[in-house]
């Protein structure tokens, strides 16, 4: 919310419950705490900073209070959390790929972000096209499907659990 709007607000509530507007450094420091407040919310905040029989002492609490519950009034202002939807290319974002090294014929795992579908943000992973890798040599793996055992699914769906990816639970072993 800009310092305009907050300012404003508070002049309003100290008139209201009669007591002196706070110094321009207090107003500062408040105004840095609920910057990231939308503007949206002033009006509803404003209507209801005066419902208390007592003066707010913490403005910024108020305001945060006030703001979730505008919030709580309001739901559809509110982002909502993006679902996965199914990719063809990838799971949940994420496309696992195997490649075989001619020295050894050791077979390497690697975890790519699908650039089809952009459903994944974890930075540690390149992003790449399903097509453009199985030209360069990479195998595609799903860790749904046989193609993982089950000591490397559990680990895969591990590492996505630390970095904080989205994953659905394992299919059962039959």
């Amino acid at each position: 919310m800009i310092a305009y709007k907050v300012i404003q607000i508070i002049h309003k509530a100290c008139f209201y419950y009669e007591r002196k507007i706070p110094k321009d450094d207090t107003m500062d420091l408040w105004c840095d705490k609920v910057k990231s407040i939308p503007d949206e919310a002033a009006d509803y905040i404003s209507q209801h900073i005066t419902d208390s029989d007592i003066p707010p002492k913490n403005y910024p609490s108020v305001f945060w209070a006030l703001f979730y519950a505008w919030q709580k009034a309001n739901p559809e202002k509110t982002a909502r959390k993006q679902d996965y939807f199914e990719c063809p290319d990838c799971h949940e974002g994420i496309i696992y790929a195997s490649k075989r090294k001619t020295e050894g014929g050791i077979a390497y795992k690697y975890f790519f972000r699908c650039c089809k579908c952009r459903q994944n943000h974890v930075q540690e992973y390149p992003k790449a096209y399903k097509d453009d890798l199985i030209k360069h040599g990479y195998e595609i793996c799903n860790p749904s499907s046989g193609s993982l055992t089950q000591e490397e699914k559990k680990k895969t769906i591990e590492t996505m659990k630390k970095l904080g990816v989205m994953v659905s639970p394992p299919e059962p072993t039959v």
